[in-house]
This record gives C-alpha cells, structure tokens and sequence, in this order.
C-alpha cells in the first residue's frame, strides 16, 4: 500500500513539475510541488501514527478470544510453553484431560492434533499476537 501511495505521489510530482515549467515566469509551480508534497507527509505520517496506536493498545486481537484460547487449554496454571509455527499454535499442557478441543474449534482452531501432552492447531487468527499475549499473561501470573 505504501508504495503503491509513494509510487502515485511520484508521479503526480513529476506531472506538476513538467506543467510548473512549461508556464515560465510564475511561481505558481511552487504550490504544485509543495502542497502535494506536504499532503503526502501528513497522510504518511498520520498513518504511521494510527498504527503505532493501535498496536500500543493491543487491538489487533480481542482480549476475549485470548481469554477463550487459555480457557480451551485448560487454564492458564495448565499452560507449560507456547510456540507460534507461522499459523500453527503449538502449546504442551501439564494436564491433557484439562483441555477442551471443543472451545478451540469455536474460535477458530483448525486441525486440532494432539500428541502427548502436546495441542497443535492452526489458525486464521494473528498467531504471534495470540502467543505473545497467552506468554506475557504467564509471565504475570508466575511473578
């Protein structure tokens, strides 16, 4: 998207810097050049902004669904380790009996496969943010 936007910005530059020279004597061209160059820093800019925000308030994934993943698992007291495979969730319990396959597939756990005390599932979900907020609620929970 970002390049695509620089890509138009580019060339919308170079049309008005051809149009501000083909009209010699004014200084006229310097608003064509300018204001878009202006207007593009702030879109950039603001966009950068908005995402820096939202990703510092974790709204990328709901806090209800991280809460149904820990309670499909059996809790979180029953979570020994958590690895992100790409879009696989790979998590080892300490007790597999705990675990409840149903609350998973619920929210989005496809091909549930369970080896040992290992669950393996895949997800449509942001894997790496489920992950990384199951392993800070972990850490908390042992400090």
């Amino acid at each position: 998207m970002t390049q695509h936007f620089i890509l138009n910005f580019l060339s919308t530059l170079v049309i008005s810097a051809q149009w501000a020279l083909s009209t010699a004597g004014t200084y006229i061209w310097l608003l064509w050049i300018i204001i878009p160059a202006v207007l593009a820093l702030m879109v950039f800019f603001g966009y950068q902004l908005y995402l820096k925000k939202h990703k510092a308030k974790g709204s990328l994934i709901s806090n209800d669904l991280v809460e149904s993943f820990i309670t499909g698992f059996g809790g979180i007291k029953n979570i020994e380790t958590i690895f992100c495979e790409g879009s696989r969730l790979r998590v080892t319990v300490a007790d597999l009996k705990k675990c409840n396959c149903e609350i998973l597939k619920e929210n989005g756990g496809k091909g549930i496969f369970v080896s040992g005390k290992q669950v393996k599932l895949t997800l449509n979900a942001n894997v790496a943010a489920i992950t990384s907020e199951i392993e800070a609620r972990r850490k908390e929970r042992t400090l």
